[in-house]
C-alpha cells in the first residue's frame, strides 16, 4: 500500500496517538505521518501499516488544514492541547470564566478610571499621587498572577515615592496614549523610567500597554513565551533587559498566533485570547 498526502491514518499498536494525517507521498517504505497527539512521526511500513480512515471518521478540525511546515506542526500540537483542555476553543465557557474575564475586568477598570481624557486632566492638575493611586488599583487587580508578587511590591512601593510619581505619569501616558510614529521612543523612556523605580521587568513594562490597548498590544510572560515561541521555531530576539527590538518581535509572534488560530478555524478575538491561549498551552506542555 502506497500512503499519499492528505490521506487520514490511525497507527495500529498506538491508539493514544489519535488520528494522523500523511504529510507527503511515502518514498519507499518510510511514510511521514502528523497525529494529534502524539506530533510528527515518520514510520516504516516494514514493521507497521497505518490504517487508511475515512467518512466523517477522518475529519478533523485542526488536521484538516495542516501544513506540511515546522512552525505549523508546532502550532497544530499546541493548539490540539489546547482543545483537549477546553473543546469549544476561544467560546468555551471554562475559557472564558477562568482565563479571560478576569482580564477584560482589569482592561473596563483602567479605561474607565484612566482614560485618555481623564488622565489629561489629572496631569493638567499635577495629581500625580492621584495617577499614582489608581495604577495601584490597577495592578491590584491582577489576581492571576500576570505579574508575580515580588515586581508588584517593588512597582507599588516605588510609587509611594514622589520622585517617581510625575516620572511614571507622563511617561505612561506617553506610552499609552502617545502618537503611533513615537511608539518606539515612548517605549523606551517608559523602560527608562522603570529602570530607575527598580521595577524594570518585562510583565510591568507590557502589562499596561495590554491592559489599555488588548487589541494590538501583548502581556510578555517572558519564560511562558519563550517556551511556545520554541515549539513553534518563532526567534523572539529576547533579551532580559528591557528594549524594543525584543518587543517587535514579540508583537510579531502574537500577530502569528492570531492570524494562525483564525486559519485553523478558531476565532480569537485579540491579544487577551492570544496570550491566555499562550498561558494555557505552556501549563499543559508542561
Amino acid at each position: 500500500m502506497n500512503y499519499k498526502k492528505g490521506d487520514k491514518v490511525k497507527h495500529p499498536k498506538q491508539e493514544a496517538w489519535g488520528l494522523g494525517v500523511v504529510l507527503e507521498d511515502q518514498r519507499d517504505e518510510k511514510v511521514r505521518i502528523f497525529f494529534e497527539n502524539a506530533g510528527e512521526k515518520i514510520l516504516s511500513t516494514k514493521f507497521f501499516m497505518p490504517l487508511i480512515v475515512t467518512g466523517a471518521e477522518a475529519k478533523h478540525p485542526v488536521l484538516d488544514k495542516l501544513k506540511a511546515n515546522s512552525k505549523f506542526l508546532g502550532l497544530t500540537i499546541l493548539l490540539n492541547n489546547f482543545l483537549l483542555k477546553f473543546p469549544n476553543g476561544f467560546q468555551d465557557a471554562n475559557f472564558l470564566e477562568k482565563e479571560v474575564y478576569n482580564k477584560q475586568s482589569i482592561s473596563d477598570f483602567a479605561h474607565e478610571s484612566l482614560n485618555e481624557e481623564i488622565f489629561t486632566q489629572l496631569l493638567a492638575q499635577a495629581a500625580y499621587a492621584e495617577i499614582a493611586h489608581v495604577i495601584k488599583s490597577i495592578v491590584h487587580k491582577d489576581t492571576f498572577s500576570m505579574i508575580d508578587r515580588f515586581e508588584k511590591i517593588a512597582l507599588v512601593e516605588s510609587l509611594e515615592d514622589k520622585r517617581f510619581q510625575k516620572l511614571f505619569a507622563y511617561s505612561l501616558y506617553d506610552l499609552i496614549y502617545g502618537k503611533a510614529d513615537d511608539f518606539d521612543k515612548n517605549f523606551m523612556e517608559f523602560a527608562y523610567v522603570l529602570t530607575e523605580m527598580k521595577a524594570s521587568k518585562w510583565t510591568v513594562m507590557t502589562y499596561f500597554l495590554f491592559i489599555f490597548h488588548p487589541q494590538k498590544h501583548i502581556f510578555l510572560k517572558p519564560t511562558v513565551m519563550q517556551n511556545i515561541a520554541k515549539i513553534c521555531e518563532f526567534n523572539l530576539h529576547y533579551e532580559t533587559v528591557l528594549n524594543i527590538v525584543t518587543y517587535h518581535h514579540v508583537l510579531k509572534f502574537a500577530n502569528y498566533l492570531l492570524k494562525n488560530l483564525k486559519e485553523l478555524g478558531l476565532t480569537p478575538e485579540d491579544m487577551v485570547d492570544v496570550q491566555s491561549f499562550m498561558w494555557v498551552v505552556e501549563k499543559y506542555q508542561s
